[in-house]
């Protein structure tokens, strides 16, 4: 994240001599968190999604709805069970 120079004080929260290592980590977030969430949605087969590191992204990263980072245990799901709902919308 930048922050416009002129903001807060003028603090330089991005020092040329610590640029390059902020944009690695920067990348190194964008491509597992914030991407890797995104994709999920397009994933075509559960075996692209790690369920379990999204589910404990979303309870650790929402502290102001589970502020002591509370992880439910289950249900454990079938995942590939079927759905049984063939004839729900007809």
């Amino acid at each position: 994240m930048r922050i416009r120079r002129g903001c807060a004080n003028d603090l330089d929260f991005y020092p040329q001599a610590l640029r390059a290592e902020i944009d690695a980590l920067d990348e190194r977030i964008y491509e597992t968190v914030n991407d890797g969430v995104y994709r999920a949605g397009f994933a075509t087969s559960q075996s692209t999604v790690d369920f379990a590191h999204i589910k404990r992204h979303y309870y650790y990263t929402h502290d102001d709805i589970n502020p002591r980072r509370i992880i439910p245990i289950g249900p454990a799901l079938d995942l590939s069970a079927p759905h049984q709902r063939e004839g729900a919308l007809a």
